[in-house]
C-alpha cells in the first residue's frame, strides 16, 4: 500500500536520562515477523531513523526536562517514498526518494522506549498525546 502516514507524540525525558547507547522511541511497523519497520533512535549526540535498511542521522540532543513534540511523516512508496522527523514543529531529519514500503504493509505503532541494548543505562520517559492518521497533525 502507499500513501501517509502522519505520527504524533509528546515526550518528557527525564534530566537523569542519558542516552549512553540508544533508546528506540518511535516505530511504525508491520505486526508481521520478522516485524520489518520505520523506526526514530536517540543515541548519543544524535538522532537516526531507519526503514528496513535505509538509514539517515543527524546532529541532536533530545531535550530533557520538559514535554518535546516529536512528527514522524512517512510517505509510502516504492522509489518517492520519504520520512520526515520533526521536532517541536521543525524538520530534524529526512530522507527522500526511497522504498518505504515494508512486508504486510504498517499495521502497528509503538511509542515510548520500544527498544534499549543492554549497554543502554536507566531511562525515565513519560508519553502523552499520540495521535496516527493518514492526515496532516500539529503540535499544538
Amino acid at each position: 500500500m502507499t500513501g501517509d502516514i502522519y505520527i504524533r507524540a509528546y515526550y518528557w525525558l527525564d534530566a537523569s536520562t542519558v542516552v549512553t547507547d540508544q533508546l528506540s522511541i518511535l516505530v511504525a511497523l508491520s505486526g508481521v515477523d520478522p516485524y520489518p519497520s520505520a523506526n526514530l533512535l536517540l543515541v548519543p549526540g544524535e538522532m537516526h531513523s531507519n526503514i528496513d535498511g535505509e538509514l539517515a542521522s543527524a546532529p541532536f540532543e533530545f531535550p530533557r526536562d520538559r514535554w518535546t513534540c516529536v512528527r514522524m511523516h512517512l510517505v509510502v512508496a516504492t522509489t518517492g517514498g520519504s520520512i520526515d522527523i520533526a521536532v517541536d514543529g521543525t524538520s530534524v531529519l529526512s530522507k527522500a526518494n526511497i522504498d518505504t514500503r515494508v512486508a504486510n504493509g504498517y499495521t502497528n505503532v509503538d511509542v515510548g522506549v520500544h527498544y534499549a541494548t543492554p549497554a543502554q543505562a536507566a531511562s525515565h520517559m513519560w508519553i502523552d498525546e499520540v495521535v496516527v492518521d493518514t492526515a496532516p497533525v500539529t503540535c499544538n
